[in-house]
């Protein structure tokens, strides 16, 4: 079997022939030889910090350790008033520290539902449901409106299919897709209308689709693999505090050394000596820094979470505060990728009241629509969707008016029409057609005069 790096290039015929399939799928014998071979389609996410880990790292920073030795040393010398309270201070900023740190970490374990659990393939011309992490390259996907998409894919049959790529690519708008060849080399993600890609989301039609990659193999793996690969570095924090422990350390080791030898040629007990110098060396560390420190960023930690942002290392306040050039994508970064119904603008018959303007206004964003919204998802068109937002926040229950209401005819929204319309059967018989689309469009379509 070949690999395939560009599976959008050639007709889907060459590509199954080069992963040696079929389109009624792969046997299972054959399944589990290549299940072996490239192993899980999963992508493996880093390992959680155990939270006893997350505590003991507040003990890292290069300050808090000559804090931690001035302590030991008070003890030992006999000093317990002074070892207490550097203990104290000790602790009271690891606690600061690990409660911030604690809370992102119990949010981002939260947050781990990225791909499918189960998929719908076609294995020895038979249609099952498998776990998705057992796909294999050659198998025969079949995917529908609202699934995600399991593994990178090429398509060998689509229907009126549209996909939501904001997780791979930034673009919220859903981006048509069809059966077609790429002869050039130079396509980018964004171009390729004939492949699916793990993680985007089938917003609308049906597909039957081969699989190319799975695992960290995909297009969604390999972004994976390269946010994993990042070396952590020191923030510009913690190398100036850093820097400045050293400076101390070295300081508080040359008062010790001089002043023992001073104690010692004028003649005093060697241990007093010391004594007397580690509890001038202790006087050079400033025992309040870290807890100010770990408190200030505590409070803008606070700050950033009121605005809906997640903090997960409180170093990473300041850092964010050192940032000269920010490169961002917009949609879904800066915005929320999301439509919204700000105002309605109607001119009907004035002789409709109220209440029966209401009516038709929501039967159309309920009915001419595919969109779907749930407490666990959404799925559907951005506008349409929108729409539906809007009838949920006016009290109205839109699932009833489509149960209520049997769809007859549907002519789906394309660029060329720039229009949809659906036709429903209500429970009294009547008949009735919504239409929906580019206002110049349906303003042709109205019976209306010049006035009007």
């Amino acid at each position: 079997m070949e690999i395939i790096k560009k599976p959008w290039q050639g007709t889907s015929e060459e590509i199954l022939q080069k992963l040696e399939s079929s389109q009624d799928g792969l046997t299972d014998f054959e399944a589990q030889k290549r299940l072996f071979k490239f192993g899980a389609n999963s992508i493996a996410r880093q390992t959680p910090i155990p939270y006893l880990q997350i505590f003991f790292n507040q003990f890292e920073d290069l300050l808090v350790l000559l804090l931690i030795f001035a302590a030991l040393l008070s003890f030992i010398l006999g000093d317990f008033r002074n070892g207490i309270i550097l203990s104290i201070i000790v602790f009271i900023n690891a606690i600061i520290g690990f409660s911030q740190e604690y809370k992102a970490e119990k949010i981002l374990r939260a947050l781990t539902k990225y791909l499918p659990s189960m998929v719908k393939v076609k294995r020895a011309g038979e249609e099952k449901q498998i776990d998705s992490r057992y796909l294999v390259p050659g198998d025969i996907c079949i995917l529908g409106q609202g699934d995600k998409v399991p593994a990178d894919l090429r398509l060998l049959e689509a229907y009126d299919l549209k996909t939501n790529d904001q997780a791979l690519t930034g673009e919220a708008k859903p981006q048509t897709k069809a059966v077609k060849n790429y002869p050039q080399d130079n396509v980018s993600l964004v171009e390729v209308e004939n492949c699916l890609f793990m993680g985007t989301l089938v917003v609308d039609g049906e597909a039957l689709a081969v699989v190319t990659s799975t695992g960290l193999a995909t297009e969604f793996g390999k972004i994976a693999q390269k946010t994993i690969q990042i070396d952590k570095s020191l923030s510009p924090l913690q190398v100036k505090t850093r820097r400045m422990a050293k400076r101390i350390a070295i300081l508080a080791a040359l008062v010790v050394i001089a002043l023992v030898i001073y104690k010692y040629f004028l003649g005093r007990d060697i241990l007093d000596a010391l004594t007397f110098s580690i509890a001038v060396a202790a006087a050079l560390v400033p025992e309040g820094l870290p807890a100010t420190i770990s408190v200030a960023l505590s409070l803008g930690a606070r700050n950033l979470a009121s605005r809906q942002a997640l903090v997960k290392n409180l170093v990473s306040v300041e850092t964010l505060g050192s940032v000269t050039v920010i490169c961002t994508d917009k949609t879904g970064t800066l915005t929320t990728g999301q439509m919204e119904v700000k105002e309605i603008w109607d001119k009907l018959n004035p002789e409709i009241n109220e209440e029966e303007r209401q009516r038709l206004i929501t039967e159309i964003f309920v009915l001419c629509s595919d969109a779907q919204v749930s407490q666990e998802q959404e799925f559907g068109d951005p506008m349409e969707l929108a729409l539906l937002r809007w009838v949920e926040k006016q009290g109205i229950d839109w699932e009833k008016i489509r149960h209520q209401n049997q769809k007859v005819a549907e002519i789906p929204f394309n660029s060329r029409r720039r229009f949809m319309s659906v036709t429903y059967r209500n429970n009294s018989g009547q008949i009735s057609t919504y239409l929906k689309g580019a206002p110049e469009v349906i303003i042709e379509k109205c019976l209306i005069n010049n006035e009007e």
